[in-house]
């Protein structure tokens, strides 16, 4: 072979091994740009699910009497459970957000959960007595929503949740329930 084969094919050889460093350098900017449009539409879902969580609790706390006391049967537990009006929220990159909340009224019991070993026991510590010594538990409002939407990206729906309480002799804090994403949560 002579020189200028040799260079032609080293050329070549060189403009695909360019060609395909600049595909690869352009296939990873456009995963950057969908983990981007991906988080901002988890963000969005979850912003929906806790507003639907917000609403339900406003309802509530102005009456009431819309989620009916549990006496305390687990086998019908749902049909002491409230089901609140649908909201629907307009968003530019997910269109319509469709947020589900349900609420009941339930009694408190304290928990503390030792995630390390998914085991939960009573938090004696956190437990209210009487004057006679008997264990009061607190009457509470449970809420749960979802904010589901159609994905852009892949088939089907995409979907974020909130949990939340307030308790109901309380000061209308609401405090929102979610589970560990990380082994960060180590309790003691």
């Amino acid at each position: 072979m002579n020189q200028k084969g040799f260079a032609t094919i080293f050329g070549l050889c060189l403009l695909l091994v360019i060609a395909l460093v600049v595909k690869g350098i352009e296939e990873s900017a456009m995963n950057h740009a969908y983990e981007a449009t991906d988080i901002q539409a988890e963000v969005e879902l979850q912003n929906a699910a806790d507003s639907g969580i917000y609403e339900a609790v406003q309802v509530t706390l102005d009456d009431p009497t819309i989620l009916p006391t549990n006496p305390g049967f687990p086998n019908r537990r749902k049909a002491y459970q409230h089901k609140f009006d649908n909201l629907t929220i307009k968003s530019e990159s997910l269109g319509t957000i469709t947020v589900e909340t349900w609420g009941e009224r339930t009694a408190f019991h304290p928990y503390k959960v030792n995630y390390t070993t998914n085991k939960a026991a009573e938090d004696k510590n956190r437990l209210i007595k009487n004057a006679k010594g008997k264990t009061v538990y607190q009457e509470a409002y449970v809420f749960f929503s979802r904010a589901s939407a159609d994905s852009n990206r892949m088939s089907g729906k995409i979907y974020r949740r909130a949990y939340a309480y307030v308790l109901a002799d309380g000061d209308a804090t609401i405090y929102f329930m979610g589970l560990p994403t990380t082994d960060d949560y180590k309790l003691e």
